[in-house]
């Protein structure tokens, strides 16, 4: 794929380097492949066509392209590596992008991405291409993880706690299992990524007819099978398209195959066409009243995936989506704030804190 930047030089960017959200970037790569086929990189660089670039970017590397021999022309040597991740762009802005190790500060969060997948965990960065840094199998996660790509993938944006600096060895230690974060204008860098990756979902389905499924809205299905993990529904008037609700988004109920019910749209899968929803009793009812920029709200956790989480309050009632960076499931309902109230509401990451004891944030 052969970009142009501003100085005219051959820019690379990777699949997984299109969005902080992968499946976007996976959806990103196939349209923009569509109206520039490009094969391997020395095609790339022999090659008239380009585009221009669809976003900002950040140069991760200046001439590090893998498969470059060392016969390299002068012209493939231009290549510099980029990446469109609204978390990479926010934290460059912010003068948080990270050149050199000897800039990191241990104790401290950053940005980063997942940049290889070892057997002992993984290679991270939290900017230049060249700072890397390593987090051992053992800091993945809270739980014991086997498989170091049973919960992380190249590509995949993370937020990384920096435990240990090298600089002799020009590398650090890193730690990415989930903990509080008292950085209010980092958790806004979190918030507002998310945000500016979330304007490129699309909740819409167009066949048969363009129809939207925006998070927090209300649709009726049909109830066609009871599972263990909770109920698939079908969606009326809505063809190629299934309804999942999981147990933990359901009240105690006595579910019937064949039962109507209504539910809370979660989330949107346009490219599978499954919907996620929730069919707590709050959701359901028609509210006039839409939480604002700053209101303080206490939710709770609904679903957990690579790019977000998605939550729920009560009062007023709402779905919204937040970083993915705290546990997947908290006991109580955790105190946080709406960072944006865009149609798909954005809120800075709840985090149960241990030290407060009742299940609230800090932040």
């Amino acid at each position: 794929m052969k970009f142009k930047t501003d100085q005219e030089q051959l820019g690379y960017i990777p699949t997984l380097h299109l969005s902080d959200d992968l499946e976007l970037a996976t959806k990103r790569y196939r349209e923009i492949a569509a109206e520039l086929p490009v094969g391997d990189l020395s095609q790339a660089a022999s090659s008239s066509s380009s585009l221009k670039l669809p976003d900002s970017a950040v140069i991760l590397a200046r001439s590090h392209i893998p498969g470059f021999t060392k016969d390299a022309t002068e012209k493939q040597a231009s290549f510099v590596l980029l990446t469109l991740k609204h978390s990479m762009l926010l934290a460059c802005e912010a003068g948080a992008f990270i050149a050199n190790v000897s800039d990191l500060q241990e104790g401290r969060f950053y940005s980063g991405f997942i940049k290889e997948v070892r057997d002992f965990g993984a290679l991270v960065c939290v900017g230049s291409w060249r700072v890397t840094g390593i987090a051992h199998i053992f800091s993945l996660a809270r739980r014991f993880v086997e498989k170091a790509s049973d919960v992380i993938q190249v590509g995949q944006s993370v937020r990384i706690l920096v435990s240990k600096v090298d600089s002799e060895k020009n590398r650090f230690e890193a730690d990415l299992r989930p903990s509080a974060v008292s950085d209010k204008e980092f958790l806004k860098r979190e918030a507002e990524a998310l945000r500016l990756t979330l304007l490129q979902k699309d909740f819409t389905q167009s066949v048969p007819k363009k129809r939207s499924f925006m998070p927090g809205s209300i649709l009726q299905a049909e109830i066609t099978k009871i599972e263990s993990y909770g109920l698939v529904l079908s969606v009326k008037n809505a063809k190629n398209l299934t309804a999942v609700a999981l147990k933990e988004n359901m009240p105690e109920m006595k579910p019937e195959v064949g039962a109507t019910q209504k539910c809370a749209i979660l989330d949107y899968n346009a490219e599978t066409g499954i919907l996620d929803v929730s069919l707590h009793p709050e959701l359901l009812e028609k509210h006039d009243e839409e939480p604002e920029v700053g209101t303080e709200l206490q939710v709770l956790p609904a679903l957990s995936k690579k790019s977000y989480c998605i939550c729920w309050s009560r009062k007023p009632a709402a779905v919204v989506f937040a970083p993915p960076y705290a546990p997947s499931t908290w006991k109580f309902p955790v105190k946080t704030v709406l960072h944006s109230a865009d149609a798909a509401k954005v809120i800075l990451c709840p985090f149960p804190s241990k030290e407060l004891g009742d299940g609230h944030s800090p932040h």
